[in-house]
């Protein structure tokens, strides 16, 4: 039979067990970039580029396309450029003239086009596809200047998206087409924001043949306490909101873990959710053993009353 000394003693192993072990991160450990860029189609508007965003999975692949706001305000696909030093995008709703201009970097001296805020608004979006990720950093390879970064998730239903009360967008990017910016960080309801300012102020880190990255952390909130989010769709765009320069930067890639939430976000009726405070919470069994810790802890307390 129990003593009370053992039954206390089994309670507090039990609970401890739960926080110890059953516990489960919501995410996995921080991706390194697993390169092997490529394209399907590799030039023109509304081109995508691809690559190996975790190099310990070769299956796991990120598309990335480029959009740009136009004189109507609505976004339209772009074309996505790649380079050695990252992606940018080539804007063709900007003068020729403008592009070129000595102060003007969307175009700059290498031949390359970059992500900027200069009369237009570029973009970059991350598809993940099925794959709910947390993202957490951003990598750029070239800045010129400012960048400041503005990165969004898209935290609706992916495939329940409603032009009016009868009429659903026949896929995301149709549904991105029909929106601004500004309608975009509006809609709290289907989008998360993060700010970035002065992402060329990161981690530096210097290669053998002179090239270097930034690399810059987002996902707190202003207390510093963790504000992640998962989501298939991230948006990452030079931010004409920050400031009043200029910004001319180009993405290597973005960092961030697997989410493991327990769905996928393909799934119609379930959204990618805010992850919680630290990342983790109980897992069911868990929950388990902790009632059961505590029904042992009082059937001890109970039966030293009726001894006494």
């Amino acid at each position: 039979m129990f003593s009370v000394r053992k039954t206390v003693q089994l309670s507090a192993i039990l609970i401890g067990a739960v926080f110890a072990s059953n516990s489960y991160a919501m995410y996995s450990g921080s991706w390194s970039y697993g390169g092997g860029d490529s394209c399907s189609t590799c030039s023109g508007d509304g081109n995508s580029w691809s690559y190996n965003y975790d190099d310990t999975d070769d299956s796991k692949i990120v598309k990335v396309t480029a959009w740009s706001d136009t004189n109507t305000g609505k976004l339209e696909g772009k074309e996505v450029k790649h380079y050695s030093d990252g992606y940018g995008v080539d804007n063709n709703a900007e003068s020729y003239s403008s592009r070129m201009g000595t102060t003007d970097y969307e175009k700059h001296y290498d031949g390359g086009y970059t992500i900027d805020n200069k009369t237009h608004m570029d973009s970059i979006l991350f598809d993940y596809g099925e794959q709910c990720v947390v993202l957490d950093s951003v990598t750029m390879g070239w800045y010129n200047g400012d960048a400041d970064v503005k990165v969004m998730a898209f935290i609706g239903e992916k495939d329940n998206l409603y032009k009016d009360s009868n009429t659903k967008y026949a896929s995301f990017e149709d549904y991105l087409k029909d929106k601004s910016y500004d309608d975009l960080m509006g809609d709290t309801d289907n989008w998360k924001s993060y700010s970035v300012n002065d992402a060329h102020t990161g981690d530096e880190k210097t290669y053998s043949d002179g090239s270097k990255e930034y690399t810059s952390y987002f996902g707190k909130d202003k207390d510093g306490h963790d504000d992640y989010t998962a989501s298939s769709y991230w948006l990452v765009m030079a931010d004409g909101k920050a400031d009043t320069s200029d910004d001319y930067f180009k993405i290597k890639h973005m960092g961030g873990h697997d989410y493991n939430g327990g769905h996928e976000c393909k799934k119609v009726e379930i959204k990618c959710e805010p992850v919680p405070p630290n990342g983790q919470v109980p897992a069911p069994g868990s929950l388990v053993l902790l009632g059961l810790g505590l029904t042992l802890l009082g059937y001890g307390k109970r039966r030293r009353r009726s001894q006494s």
